[in-house]
């Protein structure tokens, strides 16, 4: 298929995929319960089923069904199936709840009734304890919650009042509502509030339940001296309620991600100690729940992230970023060595589970496959489901992966390129920026930035990993730290830019700039500082560094980002960078895409934008999505979001 061709019946075979989510391994290591996402009848949102997969053979069949969104797989100790439900609510009423669906087979059961529903629970392994995380209105009675909520919801108040930032988060503003931990039995009852007096400390907790259910470990915020949340982790008794119990916290930190050990003595967990003239590394630590013998993983230059102690508890898995694949490192608790396993057959890894007989599974994925269950056999990980229905064979004759060589500064810029494996002489090319910048691209299937629905159509799509790119060493990290966004990794894109020129299959005159968040920021950056390609897409795009300090929903952490720079005391500084110092540079024709619920990159960026270059006479289209935030995530606007940008690199790279 050409550019020029239609989008729609590709973008609808995308969007008719199974989204692979979740899944948990049953406690006799048979089978695993998986969660996949689908559209609903109407087309117009995702809902999920629950699936079972055998272990053994790879075969599948369907648990749940119908448009009551099941999800959050969890296993009871008895090998019955938790999950979280709305299937009791009407369409209007989407609380979700704990079910159980029994071992023995039969309908699922509510566990829970909880006024506001549930946001995320667990199982003890080996104790009849359930533990939910649930959202709660303060001051007022539990019996009330729900007759308030609702009321609230359709009659107000809908004031908000706030005496500190931060007052937004992503595309929420905050509220004075909480959320706190119920623990029940297994069957859902003797129920009892774990920490009544919580408000904002648990927001996006990451938590985790000892085997014996005896308490829990979670992340626990509370405000810093540099105006930012230190986050610490802190134990809660399950069997009574009390205060929460230190057990990782220091100043200008953030600590999360906790796994217990099986035994529920050693606790892993990531530490990043905030520094004023660094970013600073994210470590690894493992230490005794007493507080005894903590360590800080060495020898492995990564942002190592805990997911999973073997049963024995002589190893512990992580996984991490590395040079573009992420692959699962094990850990060796006795003799003390780290690698990764598998590294070599590249993809990505998430949700690493043991099983029963200390296999390990995980969610896998490549830029050309979506994620599935997987199982490490030896030393190569073996695909178990195949729950998405994508044909996968097809697409491998249609696209092919490769890299770049680019070298600046006497490193390698690592660079995928996805491009059609046919190749009808010189064929235009998306030079296109990953977010953050400390995130990279990586060998992994994205649903919402996917090269290879860009690549069927002709295009040769490149993805550099540039300066502030994790998994390659926190020095590299580090050049994206302080008012450097626009130095060293657009010295690294300008590079990938001129090796792209040089490629026989490539038309040089035909090469559009795009990303989205820091990579439209670059985009807008390229634009004011070269000429050279042929089109512009910036989505959530940073126009105006000093304005966006402001109106950003943690401008904190983003002045900490700039090195502590203040906008109005150091503003020369930050304009260093800003592109709207050099808009007068801009000639290129550009789209704007960006969703107005957007905290993060407020849409004031982009209008900022839109006017500049409208009152230049720069040709320019801004695209505003008002129901989306800093990704278009509604099936129906991600067509739009795809359509309208295949539609303005069809006509400007023609």
């Amino acid at each position: 298929m050409t550019q020029n061709e239609g989008a729609a019946p590709d973008l609808e075979r995308f969007l008719a995929l199974g989204r692979v989510e979740t899944f948990d391994v049953s406690p006799d290591g048979h089978w695993a319960a998986v969660s996949v996402a689908r559209l609903d009848e109407a087309g117009g949102r995702f809902v999920r089923d629950l699936w079972r997969v055998e272990l053994g053979t790879g075969a599948s069949h369907r648990l749940t069904t119908g448009d009551s969104d099941d999800s959050a797989p969890c296993f009871r100790g008895d090998g019955s199936l938790g999950f979280l439900s709305s299937r009791r609510g009407s369409a209007a009423d989407e609380r979700r709840q704990v079910w159980l669906l029994p071992a023995r087979g039969g309908e699922p059961r509510p566990l829970t009734d909880e006024p506001c529903g549930v946001t995320a629970f667990r199982f003890a392994r080996e104790a009849s304890v359930l533990v939910a995380l649930v959202p709660v209105l303060t001051g007022v009675p539990r019996e009330r919650q729900r007759a308030v909520a609702e009321d609230r919801k359709k009659r107000g108040p809908t004031r908000l009042r706030y005496t500190r930032m931060p007052v937004r988060h992503w595309d929420q503003w905050l509220s004075e509502d909480a959320e706190r931990f119920v623990a029940f039995d297994g069957d859902g009852g003797e129920r009892r509030e774990l920490c009544p007096e919580a408000v904002h400390e648990l927001r996006e907790a990451a938590w985790c339940v000892a085997a014996d259910g005896s308490f829990l470990i979670t992340t626990w915020r509370r405000p810093g001296t540099d105006r930012l949340e230190d986050t610490e982790l802190v134990g809660l008794e399950v069997g009574h309620t009390a205060a929460p119990w230190p057990v990782a916290s220091a100043p200008g930190a953030e600590h999360g991600s906790p796994v217990l050990s099986g035994d529920g003595a050693t606790v892993a967990y990531t530490r990043h100690q905030r520094q004023p003239t660094a970013l600073g590394p994210r470590e690894l630590v493992i230490q005794r729940l007493d507080g005894s013998g903590a360590r800080r993983l060495k020898g492995v230059d990564r942002w190592l992230t805990p997911e999973v102690f073997s049963r024995d508890g002589k190893s512990l898995f992580a996984t991490a970023d590395h040079q573009g694949r992420a692959p699962v490192y094990r850990i060796d608790l006795v003799a003390g060595g780290v690698g990764p396993l598998a590294v070599e057959a590249g993809g990505a890894h998430t949700s690493v589970r043991v099983g029963a007989a200390e296999q390990l599974f995980a969610l896998r994925s490549t830029i050309l496959s979506p994620p599935e269950l997987a199982v490490l056999e030896g030393p190569a990980w073996r695909r178990l489901s195949s729950l998405s229905g994508a044909d996968l064979a097809a697409l491998d004759e249609a696209v092919v992966v490769e890299e770049l060589p680019v070298e600046r500064a006497g490193r390698k810029v690592q660079t995928f390129v996805v491009r059609p494996r046919v190749l009808p002489g010189r064929v235009p090319a998306l030079l296109w920026v990953h977010g953050g910048p400390h995130t990279q691209w990586t060998d992994a299937w994205h649903w919402r930035w996917n090269a290879a629905l860009c690549a069927v159509r002709g295009y040769v799509v490149v993805l550099p990993n540039p300066a502030g790119s994790t998994g390659f060493g926190q020095e590299l990290v580090e050049q994206a730290f302080g008012n450097r966004w626009g130095d060293d990794a657009f010295k690294d894109v300008i590079a990938v830019a001129d090796a792209l020129t040089q490629l026989p299959h490539v038309d040089p005159s035909r090469i559009a700039a795009m990303g989205g968040s820091f990579g439209g920021y670059m985009a807008n950056w390229l634009a004011v500082n070269s000429l050279r390609f042929a089109c512009i897409v910036t989505h959530a795009s940073v126009f105006d560094l000093p304005g966006f300090h402001g109106t950003t929903d943690h401008p904190a952490w983003f002045a900490h980002a700039f090195g502590g720079l203040d906008p109005d005391r150091d503003r020369e500084l930050w304009e260093l960078h800003s592109p709207r110092r050099l808009a007068d540079r801009w000639r290129t024709p550009t789209l704007i895409l960006h969703g107005e619920r957007d905290y993060r990159v407020p849409i004031s960026e982009a209008l900022a934008l839109f006017e500049a270059l409208d009152s230049r006479g720069v040709d320019a289209e801004l695209v505003v999505f008002p129901d989306e935030g800093h990704w278009i995530q509604r099936p129906r606007n991600v067509v739009a979001w795809y359509e309208t940008v295949l539609e303005f690199l069809g006509r400007r790279l023609a």
